[in-house]
C-alpha cells in the first residue's frame, strides 16, 4: 500500500489501555478483548435473507465495542463502551442506541464507562 499509511502507536488510547488493565487485573478468570465489532458477537438469524441480511451485517460490522469480557471458554459476559463525557453528536448517539438495542436483544450486558473516571473491575461489574 505504501505512502500515506502509518502504524498507530497503540491499540487503545492511554485511558482505554488503563481500563483494559483494570479489567485484566480485576478479572483474572476472564478473557478481555479490545476493539471487536457487534458482528463478532452477534449472528443474524437464518430467516433474514437478501438485502435486509446484507444491510444488517454491514451495520453490525461497523459498530465497534471498546472491550468485550468473556469467560475462559470465550462465552461473552459483557460488552464495554467508553464514554468520553463530551456531548455526542446525533450519529454517535444513533450508533450507541443501535449497539444497545442489539446487545439487549441477544442478552449481552452493556457497560458504559466514563473513560476519565477511576474505577475497579469489581465496581464496574457489580
Amino acid at each position: 500500500m505504501g505512502p500515506g499509511l502509518g502504524k498507530k502507536p497503540r491499540l487503545l488510547p492511554q485511558r482505554g489501555a488503563l481500563l483494559y488493565f483494570v479489567f485484566r487485573t480485576g478479572l483474572p478468570d476472564h478473557e478481555i478483548f479490545a476493539n471487536l465489532t457487534l458482528a463478532d458477537l452477534i449472528d443474524i438469524e437464518p430467516a433474514v435473507q437478501g438485502y435486509e441480511r446484507e444491510q444488517k451485517a454491514r451495520r453490525l460490522a461497523q459498530q465497534r465495542l471498546d472491550l468485550v469480557i468473556c469467560t475462559k471458554q470465550l462465552e461473552v459476559v459483557a460488552a464495554v463502551l467508553f464514554e468520553s463525557g463530551m456531548n455526542a453528536d446525533a450519529a454517535q448517539a444513533d450508533n450507541a442506541g443501535f449497539t444497545e438495542l442489539c446487545l439487549q436483544a441477544t442478552g449481552i450486558r452493556l457497560l458504559r464507562i466514563d473513560a476519565a473516571a477511576s474505577c475497579t473491575a469489581r465496581m464496574i461489574l457489580s
